[in-house]
């Protein structure tokens, strides 16, 4: 029951990590000074708040690495790295990591 448990925990992991890095990805320092001009911000602050929406942006980008890349670590320590991306996929997408036997294969 703990080892389900377990990978309930690590699936989550893995897809809350890949969700931050793909916050990373997201061009949202585009549209800051829209949004500074409806929360009435003076135009002279409008690249203090952009570099503010990117450093946050660049913080959830490293955490979503370091959450993500743990879990990964953990695939490749059990499978060959031609079939790495392929266990990711699976886990992302159905939530079930394939036991270990499935992987050295």
């Amino acid at each position: 029951m703990e080892s389900q448990e377990s990978t309930k925990k690590s699936i989550f992991r893995l897809r809350l990590g890949v969700v931050f890095i793909l916050l990373w990805w997201i061009p949202f320092w585009i549209v800051t000074p829209a949004i500074a001009d409806l929360f009435n911000i003076p135009e002279n602050n409008h690249h203090g708040l952009i570099i503010k929406v990117i450093a946050v942006q660049t913080v959830l980008g490293l955490i979503g690495a370091f959450i993500a890349g743990k879990e990964v670590m953990t695939f490749i320590k059990h499978t060959s790295f031609k079939k790495v991306p392929k266990t990711i996929y699976l886990a992302l997408r159905y939530g079930k990591i394939p036991s270990t036997k499935k992987l050295a294969n």
